[in-house]
């Protein structure tokens, strides 16, 4: 497959051409950005590509060349803004994933990073983050320190997939004649900036720094396979970072919807709780809190709340009911207070 270099915004031309000498030096205020070919062009939507390991003969698999890249100047406007927003909404309700768009990602350049950094707030993300990442405070800084993994950082430079990942993405960079060391520096000195779009190599740095795994899910995916996942490599697996993106274009954090009961992973129908789903599916419990999911089952509900015992507590209950869970007068076990009908019933009874 080759790779398309697309312009990212203001300058608008690629960073191929600036390496072929085409362009004005960047001091003259152009900035450039990379991108990939359509999203799965000629591979499954999940993005699965095969090389055999030189270290261990095996098979290796990973997400290769895929349009991951974006930055979405574009976004700015208001209705591209929009735009952006319903497709995105529109692929999770297409693939069922019970995701929803708390806050919108800016569309500046740096979308990626944006909403990396809107994910490491999640509480169970953020309890998961190594110490080296805890300290970033905003997008530049996270840019910054992903340039640093792929500059110096000797595991991920060790990664088979990031090295054929690498050496593909410089074979387009270099110019004739160039080595690929000169081309590398020049695209890390690019990617350093602020506003230049990121792409796969980028992410999968990023997910490598912050030892989280990446999934990515975008309006080409499918139920089968609603991710493209991007590997951090680390032994210890624990919630996921959830992005959403239209290819070549832009970046969208996305927050699991507890109140809609399917599961985060594979989309999979659950009644009420997914904990008999997630003792079926290992790979699934990666996107829950299973202790808390276990101590919010530890205790019986009550499933006829008597509120006969107090007869004014359960008029003014009629007025107060907020969501959350009550305690029955009668048996002292909780029941929720959303059940409204069940309440209103042993009201309506009271007063009769």
């Amino acid at each position: 497959m080759e790779m398309s270099h697309n312009k990212s915004h203001s300058g608008g031309a690629s960073l191929s051409n600036h390496l072929q000498g085409n362009l004005p030096s960047p001091s003259e205020s152009q900035t450039w950005g990379v991108s990939e070919p359509a999203a799965s062009a000629g591979l499954p939507p999940e993005g699965p590509y095969q090389i055999v390991s030189q270290q261990s003969g095996k098979k290796i698999s990973f997400i290769y060349n895929l349009n991951l890249a974006g930055g979405a100047f574009a976004a700015s406007n208001q209705h591209q803004t929009g735009s952006y927003l319903s497709r995105i909404k529109k692929a999770l309700a297409n693939v069922g994933l019970p995701y929803v768009i708390l806050r919108t990602t800016p569309g500046d350049g740096n979308c990626f990073f944006h909403s990396v950094m809107d994910q490491m707030n999640r509480s169970e993300i953020k309890q998961g983050l190594p110490k080296h990442a805890q300290n970033i405070q905003d997008h530049m800084a996270l840019r910054q320190a992903v340039v640093q993994v792929m500059a110096q950082d000797k595991k991920f430079q060790a990664i088979e997939s990031a090295q054929f990942q690498r050496n593909d993405l410089l074979a387009q960079l270099a110019k004739p004649g160039e080595s690929k060391q000169n081309a590398w520096q020049c695209y890390l000195q690019e990617m350093s900036k602020n506003g230049y779009w990121a792409e796969t190599l980028v992410i999968m740095a990023t997910a490598v720094f912050l030892q989280t795994d990446i999934f990515l899910t975008s309006e080409q995916q499918t139920k089968k396979f609603p991710w493209n996942e991007i590997s951090s490599f680390c032994e210890q697996k624990g919630s996921p970072i959830t992005i959403a993106y239209i290819p070549g274009q832009h970046f969208q954090s996305i927050h699991p919807d507890p109140t809609i009961p399917r599961c985060y992973h594979c989309c999979a129908e659950f009644r009420s709780s997914p904990l008999e789903h997630l003792e079926k599916s290992i790979v699934c419990q990666r996107h829950y809190e299973i202790r808390t999911l276990k101590s919010s089952q530890t205790r019986p509900l009550c499933q006829k709340p008597d509120l006969r015992c107090d007869q004014l507590t359960a008029k003014i209950g009629l007025i107060n009911i907020i969501p959350g869970f009550e305690i029955c007068k009668n048996c002292k076990r909780e029941f929720k207070s959303l059940n409204i009908f069940l309440v209103l019933k042993n009201v309506k009874n009271l007063m009769t």
